[in-house]
């Protein structure tokens, strides 16, 4: 009994202390004058501008096409920009966007539904938002504070010294430096088969462009970085659940709604990698701490989403609780939206799972080859992977209004699956005689 208070109150100490780092830091970063960012959001409104609401890269001369959300950048600047540096924490609970200082005259407050553009624009436009907004030429402004937006920690400071072009440099600098940390450590730690899987996955995935938009970075960085800890910390780690409830509080703070559950199972892959090293767990023995540590994240993810609309409403009286909920229940679907957005996910990656299950065929093949009958699928090793690797699935019909709409970078979360694929398709082992 004694043991599970101390635990109780382990975690409910790193939800305070989380709590109270999200607010104090966000308000910090609000006292930094939108006059000293004001050029490189001018810099970045032009490169939007050009760009279009959905950027076009293609790669190897459109062997594979990919399509960045400026939609969601340019909201993210606009955010970073439209701070009441008089009032910081108010803007940093309630998160404006075309926000201007003495010019605005009328504030939306956040509602459900999708989001919305000033009434002077035909249809929703976020760019021209922005680019009004710092040429001060918008009146109208919209409150988002359903989200705890943390990104703002770091756009801000770097809008200092930099353009949106230049930070996407940096992000894809950063990214890379961790895949290629992550990996070797993957080499060491597992082997360099295992390796291997993850960079294919990484590969198919676009990882390496991902830094290309704004919206997407920061959910891969906190995967890698917790991946990275749980290779170098191994086996000292005792205690997995305050890691993946801690993952679940940082995921909900710095993630726009991307790929959240990334965060939580490629890191979940890894433990198992190491724990299979070491023992070898019952199908029951890994169901459980699948169930349990997917609670554990799952709980710090929601705990700190609510907190933030409870917050909103003591705070500011926005019926934020109310209008929340209706906003998850749209992004949620109804069961028409499901298999539309299972089927736009995987049919963006096709060409990827084709080339996957192609290997591991030959894979098998060439084992059957070279021992005949005396080879023997292990499903008991095999099974948390064939178990995390449909999760990708469960989150589209979760999230299916969100997943069909967003298709076009919601499908990254197919990253969980097409490790998985790789790992329990080589989970054969030969008979012994």
């Amino acid at each position: 009994m004694k043991k599970t208070i101390i635990k109780v109150w382990k975690y409910a100490a790193i939800y305070i202390i989380s709590m109270v780092i999200f607010i104090t830091s966000l308000s910090i970063i609000c006292l930094i004058p939108s006059e000293n960012i004001k050029e490189n959001v001018k810099k970045s409104s032009e490169i939007l501008i050009d760009e279009g609401n959905y950027k076009i890269c293609y790669i190897f001369n459109r062997f594979c096409e990919m399509k960045f959300d400026n939609y969601s950048d340019s909201l993210m600047i606009n955010n970073a920009y439209s701070v009441d540096n008089e009032k910081a924490f108010e803007s940093a609970m309630l998160v404006r966007k075309n926000y201007i200082n003495g010019i605005t005259k009328k504030i939306n407050k956040d509602s459900n539904g999708e989001l919305k553009s000033a009434s002077k624009y035909e249809k929703y436009s976020p760019i021209s938002e922005l680019q009004d907004t710092v040429n001060n030429d918008i009146e109208e402004s919209f409150e988002y504070a359903r989200y705890w937006h943390g990104y703002l920690l770091i756009i801000r400071p770097l809008l200092l010294l930099f353009d949106i072009g230049q930070i996407r440099i940096i992000f894809t600098i950063i990214l890379i430096i961790l895949a290629i940390i992550l990996l070797y450590l993957i080499a060491k730690k597992i082997n360099i088969k295992t390796m291997i899987f993850f960079l294919v996955s990484l590969i198919f995935i676009e990882y390496f462009y991902i830094g290309q938009s704004l919206q997407g970075t920061s959910i891969f960085i906190i995967t890698m970085i917790a991946s990275i800890i749980i290779l170098i910390k191994e086996p000292k780690l005792k205690n997995y659940g305050i890691i993946f409830f801690t993952l679940g509080i940082v995921t909900n703070f710095f993630d726009f709604l991307t790929q959240p559950i990334i965060s939580l199972f490629v890191p979940l892959i890894i433990y198992f990698l190491l724990k299979q090293k070491e023992d070898k767990m019952e199908i029951k023995e890994s169901l459980i701490i699948i169930i349990k540590y997917s609670l554990i994240w799952v709980i710090g993810y929601l705990l700190t989403w609510v907190s933030k609309w409870i917050l909103v409403d003591i705070l500011y009286n926005r019926n934020l609780i109310l209008s929340s909920i209706i906003q998850v229940k749209y992004r949620a679907g109804d069961i028409t939206n499901i298999y539309k957005a299972i089927i736009s996910n995987v049919l963006y990656e096709l060409g990827v799972f084709k080339i996957i299950l192609t290997a591991m065929i030959m894979y098998l093949v060439i084992k059957k080859l070279k021992y005949g009958k005396k080879i023997k699928w292990n499903l008991k090793d095999s099974f948390p992977y064939i178990v995390i690797g449909v999760t990708p699935f469960i989150w589209f019909s979760i999230s299916s209004n969100h997943s069909y709409e967003h298709y076009f970078f919601t499908y990254r979360t197919l990253i969980i699956t097409l490790i998985c694929i790789q790992i329990s398709a080589t989970r054969i082992e030969k008979i012994s005689n």
